[in-house]
């Protein structure tokens, strides 16, 4: 949890638009990898839900959003993410 805390505070009213990017693309790549315990991720899908129509970093809410809603269903993983994730 303490992961998208630190990503939670980098995206929030960071005044460099870039960074911003990339700390969504690091949610995006660790909610496949690292889900939140359960009693952090109605805040983490709060939060991706308040950016979704975001011009600038909706599309990584969404994917987010999505990637924790199907992890909810999904056995912890044992395998590190694929390249092709990653990108």
């Amino acid at each position: 949890d303490e992961l998208y805390c630190q990503l939670i505070k980098q995206t929030t009213n960071n005044p460099k638009p870039e960074s911003t990017v990339k700390g969504w693309e690091l949610f995006a790549i660790c909610s496949g990898a690292f889900p939140p315990s359960k009693e952090f991720e109605p805040y983490l899908l709060h939060y991706c839900n308040q950016h979704r129509d975001d011009p600038q970093v909706g599309q990584h809410a969404r994917y987010t959003m999505g990637r924790l809603l199907k992890a909810q269903d999904l056995p912890p993983r044992k395998e590190i993410p694929t390249a092709i994730e990653v990108e």
